[in-house]
């Protein structure tokens, strides 16, 4: 999700991300907490909430505060000796109001 606007799938993601101008990025803080959930097996699926907030100045741009919250997913793999981290879904919003 995209400031309100969901983008679904690898290809729309890919084609958004390369859209978007250069950018700087100044992340002020970042908190992260494990996810639990009485259903989930935490041994076999183990995510984490990231909370990220801080300013972004895209190019020709004025900069502007932003939220980000993600989940991050790990993958093993078969025999457990690769781990990759995926975002199972996140979320980007601007934060000010008179823009």
């Amino acid at each position: 999700m995209w400031n309100g606007n969901p983008i679904l799938g690898q290809k729309a993601m890919g084609k958004f991300l390369s859209s978007l101008p250069p950018s700087s990025f100044h992340v002020s803080t970042v908190d992260c907490q494990p996810v639990k959930h009485p259903e989930m097996n935490d041994q076999v699926q183990i995510r984490v909430l990231v909370v990220v907030c801080g300013i972004v100045k895209f190019e020709g741009k004025p900069q502007r505060n932003f939220h980000q919250t993600f989940i991050l997913k790990l993958l093993t793999s078969s025999d457990d000796t690769k781990c990759k981290w995926k975002i199972a879904h996140g979320c980007f919003r601007f934060q000010d109001w008179d823009q």
